[in-house]
């Protein structure tokens, strides 16, 4: 079976480490072939703990230290590259610590999208948050990412990470949206409560993106990676 890593940046959130990685094993079907790889600061104890707690999962489950970036303050796609870069999956799932599947057999359904065309995204619906108006939470393949350099583009720090992608591979024709493969999005925007010290901390970058969002030079960059996956 192709293997799927599920990459996920996650910050003093331990009870939604757990949460993920069991709504994964509860859902997956060839679950073997399937890894989940946390990112977490090395002085985030609760998290690692939360990871350890996990040893009798049915998926494997492993840890990559991140290095904070050079300001001390979050940078999701500088998170994400460390996480892309520590593994050699060819599929490589965008999910945050907020999302549970819900959709039982996912992975058969992801890796027949793969089967037939490597430079797609398959797309998630984004239960309670865009059901498919924006992409949000994606799979897409190795292959892509070698070709264009990185993950995710580190223009952005926080926000439209999922945008730059999404519109990436609608452009070039490759979006798949699986309106059937479920995951339930406890996102912050849509759950108040839930608006953590993390959240609020990352909040700040919301017009700082916005800005890089327009420029030029992103714009640019988006072209270069349309033509790179329609080659």
């Amino acid at each position: 079976m192709t293997e799927i890593s599920i990459l996920v940046p996650t910050l003093k959130r331990p009870k939604n480490i757990v949460a993920l990685a069991k709504s994964i094993e509860s859902t997956a079907e060839d679950k073997a072939s399937i890894e989940i790889v946390f990112g977490i600061h090395a002085d985030d104890l609760p998290s690692f703990q939360a990871v350890e707690s996990l040893s009798d999962c049915g998926i494997p489950v492993r840890v990559v230290t991140i290095n904070r970036y050079m300001d001390g303050k979050a940078h999701l796609s500088f998170f994400w590259n460390q996480l892309y870069k520590a593994t050699n999956a060819p599929i490589l799932g965008f999910f945050g610590d907020d999302v549970e599947f819900r959709t039982s057999g996912w992975d058969r359904e992801v890796r027949k999208e793969f089967d037939n065309d490597k430079s797609i995204m398959v797309a998630c619906n984004d239960w309670y948050i865009q059901r498919g108006f924006i992409i949000t939470l994606f799979f897409t393949h190795r292959s892509i990412h070698d070709k264009v350099g990185y993950y995710m583009y580190e223009g952005f720090r926080r926000w439209f990470l999922d945008s730059f992608w999404g519109e990436a591979f609608k452009q070039a024709g490759k979006l798949r949206y699986r309106e059937d493969i479920v995951t339930a999005h406890y996102s912050p925007d849509a759950f108040h409560d839930r608006k953590d010290e993390t959240y609020m901390d990352m909040e700040c970058f919301k017009g700082q993106d916005s800005a890089t969002w327009g420029l030029g030079s992103t714009h640019q960059e988006h072209d270069r990676v349309i033509a790179l996956i329609k080659e």
